[in-house]
Order: structure tokens, then C-alpha cells, then sequence
């Protein structure tokens, strides 16, 4: 985990600069700038990934680390609220709705979805602005 006065550059999210120090920020600042938005995509998507991995590898569901499931549901909000453009949430979207049939199977529908409602919502506010 990083030290206060050190800024998570790996892992571009709100999460990450509000652990960094004041100073850091302006130099992190500059160095996300420098990301395309379609990496941005790109890494909350491995990050939801890596950390569904660590679920699966798990030796059984029952006893679940509080950490992992915390990880993982940590990793698809940010993969929600990560802004893209039209094209980018077409993908988005569609890796949002393989995870939710994937995680709930038969019953994806009547599963809790506030993830995908949320990147909706993103996406839709960003065209009043």
C-alpha cells in the first residue's frame, strides 16, 4: 500500500490521488494527463480482472476473504465510473453486462446491477454538461 507522500501512478483513479501527498499531485497530474482515456478503460478493466482472478483462485466460496470480495467489488465501481467516450462505452458496457451474467448465471436479470446503472448515468450526464 502506498506511503501518504507517495501517488499510486499504476493505478489512475480518484482513489489514488486522494491518497497522495499535495505535492504529488501536480507531477501525477501531468503523468495521467499523458494517458489516453482508452487506456484508462483498458486498466480499470484488467484491475476488475486481476481481482476476479484472485476470487476464482481462492480455494473455496464459502470463506471468502473479505479483502478479495472488498477488492473486487472496489474494481468494478471504478471500472464504472471510468468517463470514456461513445465508442469505449459500447465496450464498457459490454464488459459490464459479461461480468453481471457471469457472476449471477440464470438469475443475471433479477441480479442487483448498480454498476451498469451507474456507468449509464456517467455516460448520459456527460452529454448535459
Amino acid at each position: 500500500m502506498p506511503q501518504a507522500d507517495e501517488l499510486n501512478t499504476t493505478n489512475p483513479t480518484r482513489r489514488s490521488f486522494l491518497r497522495g501527498s499535495p505535492a504529488g499531485l501536480a507531477s501525477a497530474a501531468l503523468a495521467l494527463s499523458a494517458i489516453p482515456a482508452a487506456d484508462f478503460l483498458s486498466l480499470a478493466i484488467e484491475r476488475h480482472k486481476k481481482a476476479t482472478y484472485a476470487i476464482d483462485a481462492h480455494h473455496g466460496p464459502d470463506d471468502l476473504p473479505d479483502e478479495l470480495v472488498d477488492a473486487e467489488d472496489n474494481a468494478l465501481w471504478e471500472l464504472a465510473e471510468t468517463k470514456c467516450d461513445d465508442k469505449q462505452f459500447i465496450a464498457k458496457l459490454q464488459y459490464l453486462m459479461g461480468e453481471q451474467k457471469r457472476a449471477n448465471g440464470r438469475n443475471w436479470r433479477e441480479a442487483y446491477a448498480g454498476h451498469i446503472l451507474a456507468a449509464i448515468n456517467l455516460q448520459l450526464t456527460s452529454f448535459a454538461a
